[in-house]
Order: C-alpha cells, then structure tokens, then sequence
C-alpha cells in the first residue's frame, strides 16, 4: 500500500498507538475501567491457551479475576500497525513478568498479539478483538 496516497495515514497510527499505550499503562495499574473505556462494547478477547472473553461485562468479570489473583508487569514492542477505513491491526511482541498475589511466586512469559482496532464515529480508536498467541 502507497502510504502518500493516505496523508492521515501518520495521524491514525499515532492515535492507535496512544490507545495501546493507554491500555498497557490500564493493565500495569489494573484499571479495569481504563481497560473498559478502551474496548468497544462487543470487544473479543482470545487468550493463547484457547480461553475466549466476548463482551465488557464478559471482560469486566476476566479482569477481575485476573487482577485478584495476579500482578502484571508488562513490556511490549510493536510491529507495523496496518490502517484500512476503519479497522486497524497491529501484531506486538509481549513479555510479561507474572506475580501470584498469594504466593509472590513470579514466572515471566513472551507470547505474540493480534490486536484489531475499531474507529469509532467520534474517530477515535478503540480496541475490538485481541488474540493471543503462545511463543
């Protein structure tokens, strides 16, 4: 794809890496309303062992789980973010440094994602489907 043929293509790419920004600083302070407020209504979340979340309430309940049970510290790299109308996808390497709330036991983990994004009417981003890929 011819990126000059797309000005604003610099400007959607920047706005979607604020969102993912946003999300990973949501996730560090287990914000699940920061997280919430990022996600569309219908978000689907697949995680690397196969387990599906479809929904904020679905994901609300996930989440809170989650952070009951462990803190994450995370660090991510992302690849080339693709813009076509409204979607976007962007594939990011992910490590992550798990700690059992309990146990303090910590186990740190690497896995591939998928994120897709949707622009909203107002034009901003939000994420819809994130898939999880072990490895």
């Amino acid at each position: 794809m011819n990126r000059s043929a797309n000005p604003g293509h610099d400007l959607e790419v920047s706005k979607i890496a604020a969102v993912r920004t946003a999300w990973i600083n949501a996730v560090k302070a287990s914000d699940i309303d920061g997280l919430l407020a990022l996600a569309t209504d219908d978000i689907v979340v697949v995680n690397g062992d196969g387990k599906t979340v479809t929904g904020v309430d679905a994901l609300r309940t996930d989440l809170t789980h989650d952070f009951g049970l462990f803190d994450l510290e995370l660090q991510d790299s992302s690849a080339e973010i693709i813009v076509h109308n409204t979607w976007a996808v962007e594939l990011c390497e992910v490590n992550r440094m798990v700690s059992a709330i309990k146990s303090g036991r910590r186990v740190e983990t690497h896995s591939r994602i998928v994120a897709v994004f949707s622009r909203q009417p107002n034009t901003a981003w939000k994420v819809a489907r994130v898939v999880g890929l072990r490895g």
